[in-house]
């Protein structure tokens, strides 16, 4: 998985409530997966994002 780090890193912000951690990181996430080319995944992460 390419972005595996990442995704790690939204994992561990929830696992610790750290509400910033997840939205900075899942914003950061979307913009790499938007510059790959990976719209799809980019845009059902926002859609996630806004249903919270």
């Amino acid at each position: 998985m390419k972005y595996y780090a990442e995704l790690l890193k939204i994992i561990e912000g929830g696992l610790r409530g750290d509400k910033q951690k997840i939205s900075d990181y899942s914003i950061w996430l979307a913009k790499k997966l938007k510059t790959a080319g990976e719209e799809k995944i980019r845009k059902d992460r926002k859609n996630i994002s806004k249903n919270r």
